[in-house]
């Protein structure tokens, strides 16, 4: 049972850490097109 637990624990981790990743990546293209935006007017 230990086992399990600490295989669900890494998964977790694993799992906040690539979500964290993605966010990032989406919010920082979406503050760049707001930039783009802003250059243009």
């Amino acid at each position: 049972m230990e086992h399990n637990s600490y295989l669900a624990e890494s998964e977790l981790v694993i799992l906040m850490l690539v979500l964290t990743f993605v966010g990032t990546i989406l919010y920082a293209k979406r503050a760049s097109k707001k930039r783009r935006k802003e250059n243009d007017q």
